[in-house]
């Protein structure tokens, strides 16, 4: 089971997170639509999913939420460019999305990667008792 699935359409910007966490020592799978994220999870599950809002065709919020239904120990963390994007309340109310909505450009990625380690904690936690 991979770590983490990186959803960006952002070629440049999938490529940076994804190395940014293998130099980390996790395990890393980077994937540019919503579409092709769900159908690699139905092959290869992940203990969690960074996830952009903006994507062609189904967007972030769309993909969490298929992916919720389809993966019940799937946690998420979001961030995106829209400045103004609010926690969809059904977002807000689970515990399997961050609560934080992290902006892009990721100025404090040591605080990014502080809540992704968390984030698979947490997972490990539920996957285990």
């Amino acid at each position: 089971m991979c770590d983490i699935l990186i959803l960006d359409d952002d070629p440049a910007v999938l490529c940076s997170l994804v190395a940014f966490f293998e130099d980390r020592g996790l395990s890393v799978r980077g994937m540019a639509t919503a579409e092709d994220a769900l159908e690699s999870l139905v092959h290869d599950p992940v203990r969690m999913a960074i996830v952009d809002l903006r994507l062609p065709g189904l967007d972030g919020d769309g993909f969490i939420r298929e992916a919720m239904k389809r993966h019940e120990h799937l946690r998420f963390l979001i961030y995106t460019g829209s400045m103004d994007y609010v926690l969809d309340e059904r977002f807000r109310s689970s515990s399997r999305v961050h609560g934080r909505v992290w902006s892009k450009p990721l100025v404090d990625m040591e605080a990014f990667a502080r809540a992704v380690m968390d984030e698979l904690a947490l997972s490990g936690k539920n996957r285990d008792g």
